[in-house]
């Protein structure tokens, strides 16, 4: 939601509060450039200087020389090819007296048009310390609806679909915190599950359209989350760690840096024949410098370490290699597995 902003691209946010509009008041803002530019310059500077003092960088130095050499040969032949441009137009005149061209270069030339605005990154970094406030309220681009009922909420993803502009605007729909008052009847599985295929289809006439419909998992029934995984394109998880759960910390040695994990079960198939298997199925969720938020992938422990060190508390060397060769602790020979 907050890429949308930064790029003035249509959003619309639905939500069970009576209040959506808290929410995107909370956003991040974008990382200013000038930020990024402070913290890189002096480690620029620093590999600068150092590298002429470095005789093991003198490869990478003949090749920026090398490289250099090329691009103002370039230039040259760039320079050479237009100069013998210009002797031929002019040995042409006829061809300036039917197509005016000095006069739309003169045109072009005092016409004053204001520059544009540098364009920003696709993939921007966003300061979590610094939230957008009421100011997102006053975008156009920006909509907020609160969920009444089903019906409702469907039509306005429909009008919200309808007005995107093709080859031009990037929807996105967040659907925030669907099914959150439990239901009893369970004819309402089936209206929410015919909610989520009518979304579907929707999202799929736009190409340049997303949809992320967030589920709480702990007041809805097992049965209507599996059908609703089934319908969805991409099926993600969030999971919450515990400071102080002890087995947990010991399969990570950074554990205190995690703040939760993301679990992936479901990825889209679109107009492919080979599923897209991932090397880690869960990520660690991490905050760098309370600034940032990291996605990593979790570098487990190994699980014999602790019994490795109990072990040689103990003085006792075989218990120590039959551990260190996952044999059981009390084998009569090391070489017992």
């Amino acid at each position: 939601m907050s890429q949308a902003v930064a790029h003035a691209q249509p959003l619309l946010y639905a939500s069970t509060h009576p209040l959506p509009a808290d929410f995107l008041t909370r956003l991040p803002v974008v990382t200013e450039k000038r930020e990024e530019d402070a913290k890189e310059a002096p480690a620029a500077s620093g590999v600068q200087e150092g590298q002429s003092g470095l005789r093991i960088a003198w490869q990478y130095q003949r090749y920026l020389d090398e490289q250099k050499a090329l691009e103002e040969r370039r230039t040259r032949q760039r320079e050479a090819t237009a100069s013998a441009t210009a002797s031929t137009d002019e040995a042409m005149p006829s061809l300036h007296s039917s197509f005016s061209r000095p006069t739309v270069r003169s045109a072009f030339k005092a016409s004053s048009r204001p520059e544009a605005p540098p364009p920003l990154d696709f993939c921007s970094s966003f300061d979590l310390r610094k939230q957008l406030g009421k100011e997102v309220l006053r975008l156009d681009t920006v909509h907020h609806h609160s969920i009444a009922d089903l019906p409702a909420l469907h039509a306005q993803c429909q009008d919200f679909v309808e007005r995107l502009r093709p080859n031009r605007d990037v929807g996105r729909i967040v659907v925030h915190g669907l099914g959150q008052i439990p239901w009893e009847d369970p004819a309402e599985d089936w209206r929410y599950l015919a909610l989520l295929r009518s979304l579907k289809g929707l999202v799929r006439t736009h190409p340049a359209s997303v949809a992320l419909v967030t589920l709480p998992t702990g007041s809805l029934p097992p049965g209507f989350l599996m059908r609703a995984q089934h319908v969805a394109d991409t099926v993600l998880e969030t999971q919450a760690v515990d400071e102080d759960d002890k087995e947990l910390a010991a399969m990570f040695s950074y554990y205190g840096e995690i703040q939760g994990l993301l679990h992936v079960h479901k990825l889209a198939l679109v107009n492919t024949q080979v599923p897209f298997i991932p090397e880690a199925t869960s990520v660690a969720v991490s905050i760098v410098r309370r600034k940032r938020l990291t996605l990593e992938k979790m570098h487990i422990a190994p699980a014999f370490d602790d019994d490795v060190q109990e072990a040689g508390a103990g003085g006792s060397r075989a218990a120590v290699s039959a551990v260190a060769c996952v044999g059981p602790k009390n084998a009569p020979s090391v070489l017992d597995f």
